[in-house]
């Protein structure tokens, strides 16, 4: 009787044990897919990383392409005053007062 009073003890610890390990089991899994979902979250977060550094590589090349725009256009403007500087003297020479010259007699001293 002993022996049986023992056994059914074993029994109920190792059913305790049985529910334990499961209940374990479970909380590894969880963890498991936390970690799965961090991963994913990372994988992620570095393309999202990659697609800005990409974008930020397109924009410094717009801002370069624009700068050289910039200066392409600061060089025609001083080319274009240094003409219209030497129209006007070629205005002036002609008895023009060129304090009242507009462009379109500029252009006209320039086709002359």
């Amino acid at each position: 009787e002993r022996f049986l009073e023992l056994q059914e003890l074993v029994n109920d610890e190792s059913v305790v044990l049985v529910k334990e390990v499961e209940k374990r089991d479970e909380e590894i899994q969880t963890l498991k897919d936390e970690i799965d979902d961090l991963k994913d979250q990372i994988t992620q977060t570095e393309e999202e990383r990659d697609t800005a550094k990409d974008k930020e590589d397109k924009l410094l090349e717009e801002c370069e392409r624009l700068a050289t725009s910039v200066d392409d256009l600061e060089d025609q403007l001083k080319a274009a005053q240094r003409d219209i500087t030497a129209y006007k003297i070629v205005l002036e020479e002609k008895g023009v007062n060129t304090d009242e010259v507009d462009g379109d007699e500029v252009v006209q001293a320039k086709a002359d």
